[in-house]
């Protein structure tokens, strides 16, 4: 099962997204290459992750998702929080059905929204 930090990045990038990691006021990462997005995430403990348009510069977030590492080590949970919206709906249906083909346990549940 792909941790959801991973599987995010991996969806969003696949489908033409900006990604933009920011940890503690700083944007750590800017680009289209979800691995070199998963590094920035996992270099630091929290922060945030931004979906934009490409080429939008410093504006234009269609999409925000908070992350927390290494507090439970549950990878179902490493996203922490999201606006609700199209995108992220779509995002959190996606990775439900990708975490039901690995249940953790019997009687499968997302808590986070």
């Amino acid at each position: 099962m792909l941790p959801a930090h991973h599987h995010l990045l991996k969806w969003a990038t696949r489908r033409g997204f900006t990604v933009e990691v920011v940890s503690e006021d700083e944007v750590d990462y800017t680009g289209t290459k979800w691995l070199e997005a998963v590094d920035a995430v996992e270099a630091v403990e929290e922060g945030q992750i931004y979906l934009k348009k490409p080429g939008s510069g410093t504006s234009g977030y269609l999409a925000g998702f908070s992350f927390i590492l290494e507090w439970n080590d549950a990878p179902d949970e490493t996203i922490s929080d999201w606006g609700i919206n199209d995108i992220t709906i779509a995002w959190d249906m996606e990775y439900t059905e990708h975490c039901k083909r690995y249940p953790i346990n019997t009687e499968f549940s997302r808590s986070n929204n």
